[in-house]
């Protein structure tokens, strides 16, 4: 009898253990179905779903926090310096074939529906994943992207916006995850903080060209006022958004996007940034999202291996003040584009490569300090110029660069 009832304990135990552990690997494989932000640290989540999109009728807009919800700083916030690279990482095998990111900023740790996010960098393509069909195999990883805080934004706090319309889905879907950051002044800069803040909130530069769009906003219900992807979605295309901004990379090239008819948000429809047609912003075709004019500088995009570790502090926050995301200390090494400003001039096309032999796809060189090539077919690129204040050492082919800002 005792046998017997030590017998059942230890099968019931057995249960428990084993529904445990499904339960455990149910969870982690329905964590990792989608794409998440990971750095900079997102915003604790009121519930499950950062993986998610936002719902269809735009509830839980924006950021994936019902209404009602409060954001939650997890930790400290990411410390960004004003002009230096910052890097994006993700968490996730469905990548839906990639699709078109946005970055932008806010001010206050509390969002809501009617915040004003200002863009600061567009991908077209290739986000979160480059050159990829489908979903991701085993091993793989999404990319790693990177942005700087332009000079315009003043030191304080903000939330950070990740949003992501996917190539490939059902239906029309549209991703959106936050994090809180404290950003701060470059060493040396004197410009006001006011005179920052004026410039971002207009959506443009002291030189008076429209900077900083809004958000793009779309598949959302209401919140987007109707506006969806589906004939992209159709398609299987990425999007060209109508209102990019002026950073703006293109990771898959510019042969197959989808010219967006539409923008959901009343804001770009409204502002000075419409001018009456999206087309001037965002031109289709081969030339997708280049401006024209041979002043405006072209953008070049290149992969390389970084380690990167990201600190913060809990900043002091009151209720005139911008929110922060928070931030753990993490250490990574993984595929990075970079997006580089080359300017688009005669000199650059003169500079024939002299670059010879073969060379592994990918791979980059450093030329003569203030240049670089990429091998592309097994071959050496066209030498393009880094921006004007970086500097990379020469040390032959390898698979990143690397590169010192100057003052």
């Amino acid at each position: 009898m005792h046998g017997s009832h030590t017998t059942t304990l230890a099968t019931a135990s057995l249960v428990i253990l084993l529904v445990s552990v499904q339960l455990a690997l149910a969870d982690n494989n329905i964590q990792r179905r989608h794409v998440q932000l990971v750095t900079p640290q997102p915003y604790a989540w009121d519930e499950y779903g950062p993986t998610n999109p936002l719902k269809p009728d735009g509830s839980d807009y924006p950021c994936k926090v019902p209404q009602g919800g409060k954001f939650q700083v997890n930790g400290t916030p990411t410390e960004m310096v004003i002009g230096e690279a910052q890097v994006v990482s993700f968490a996730g095998w469905a990548v839906h074939g990639g699709g078109s990111c946005q970055f932008a900023l806010t001010e206050g740790m509390d969002p809501g529906r009617d915040s004003a996010w200002k863009v600061i960098h567009s991908i077209e393509g290739g986000c979160p994943k480059a050159n990829v069909a489908g979903n991701l195999d085993a091993g793989q990883s999404p990319d790693n992207y990177t942005f700087t805080i332009p000079d315009d934004f003043g030191p304080g706090d903000y939330t950070f916006a990740w949003t992501w319309v996917n190539r490939i889905a059902e239906s029309p879907e549209f991703y959106m995850n936050c994090a809180p950051i404290t950003v701060k002044a470059a060493a040396g800069s004197t410009r006001r903080v006011k005179e920052r803040r004026e410039a971002a909130r207009s959506g443009r530069r002291d030189d008076g060209q429209t900077s900083y769009p809004d958000l793009f906003l779309a598949n959302i219900g209401n919140a987007s006022n109707g506006c969806d992807t589906s004939e992209a979605l159709h398609e299987q295309f990425a999007i060209e958004y109508p209102y990019p901004g002026d950073s703006v990379s293109y990771p898959d090239g510019t042969a197959n996007l989808f010219k967006q008819p539409c923008d959901g948000n009343p804001r770009n429809n409204k502002s000075s940034v419409a001018s009456g047609d999206p087309s001037a912003s965002s031109a289709s075709g081969s030339t997708a999202g280049l401006a024209t004019a041979s002043s405006i500088s072209s953008l070049t995009t290149m992969a390389l291996t970084s380690s990167v570790t990201s600190t913060g502090s809990v900043p002091s926050l009151d209720s005139s003040t911008a929110s922060t995301s928070a931030s753990t200390t993490s250490q990574h090494s993984s595929s990075v584009i970079i997006v580089v400003s080359t300017a688009a001039s005669t000199a650059a096309a003169s500079s024939a490569s002299s670059l010879s032999g073969v060379c592994t796809d990918g791979h980059l060189m450093c030329v003569g300090g203030t240049q670089f090539s990429t091998c592309t077919g097994g071959a050496w690129t066209t030498p393009q110029d880094l921006a004007s204040n970086a500097r990379c050492k020469e040390e032959g082919e390898s698979v990143g660069l690397d590169i010192t800002n100057i003052s």
